[in-house]
């Protein structure tokens, strides 16, 4: 929360010695005592508006000047998408997956009102900067519906320079209704440099990625540059191949690939 004060000297001491306030010769002829009294009034209210100094703005400039923010929660959002694709609604091929595109549900300001319901890039940034917590948020969408996400992670140390992390993500709106648990093992070293194996578990087992990445950060600074590759679906065709689980699936479809899809 930003505070902001408005008013007086920028300096922040009040300068010494009497203020002298002056006021024009007014004449004003009316047969009623109230005039006289409001006016009294007014006189009383500007005299001390200039004897009572205004708290200064230095302490607001200090406090605005500590603010970070970060979009690192946009492109986590993007990369959940990627992963998660059998989140989307009606499925990874639907018009609301990823591929993106509008529908009859989506009224003209539900960007908007997803935006307003989402954290502000300075909360991205408090909560990119703790290893543990939980958050959680709502809005309205429409008349009957709500846009729901929360999420949780914790990170155990497990000896040495190892870190043991857990992540759950939980989003309901128009386009996503998923419960998505990551789990991974980083790896430290003194110098920053650091390397981690994730993977993922998906309701339908086929969906779950692994993935693998390294990169540096600087734990004072909160600096970091990550590069990570990602194998989707890695073991899809082994339930629905090798497995044959294509063939007993109550479903009236399924995904064989011919090769074996990556993101990066």
């Amino acid at each position: 929360m930003v505070s902001r004060e408005w008013g007086g000297p920028t300096s922040n001491s009040w300068p010494a010695g009497p203020v002298h306030t002056r006021f024009p010769r007014t004449s004003v002829r009316s047969n009623t005592p109230g005039v006289h009294r409001c006016l009294a009034i007014a006189a009383a209210w500007l005299v001390l508006a200039n004897l009572v100094p205004v708290r200064p703005l230095a302490s607001a400039q200090l406090d605005s000047a500590s603010l970070h923010a970060t979009l690192r929660g946009w492109a986590d959002q993007v990369w959940l998408q990627l992963l998660d694709r059998n989140g989307a609604i009606d499925g990874r091929l639907s018009d609301r997956g990823i591929l993106q595109r509008f529908h009859p549900d989506m009224h003209g300001e539900y960007r908007l009102d997803l935006i307003a319901v989402g954290f502000l890039p300075s909360e991205e940034y408090e909560w990119y900067a703790r290893s543990s917590g939980f958050r959680w948020s709502a809005g309205s969408l429409n008349k009957p519906a709500l846009a729901v996400a929360s999420q949780f992670k914790v990170a155990v140390p497990v000896g040495g320079d190892w870190l043991f992390r857990v992540r759950a993500d939980i989003e309901d709106n128009l386009e996503a209704k998923r419960t998505f648990l990551r789990f991974s093992f980083t790896k430290w070293w003194p110098s920053g440099l650091l390397a981690f194996a994730e993977g993922s578990v998906d309701p339908e087992k086929s969906g779950s990625d692994i993935e693998f990445g390294a990169g540096w950060r600087d734990r004072s600074s909160r600096r970091s540059v990550i590069a990570s590759f990602a194998v989707l679906d890695w073991w899809s065709d082994f339930i629905y191949l090798n497995l044959q689980a294509a063939v007993k699936s109550p479903r009236d479809s399924t995904i064989e690939y011919e090769a074996q899809p990556l993101a990066v």
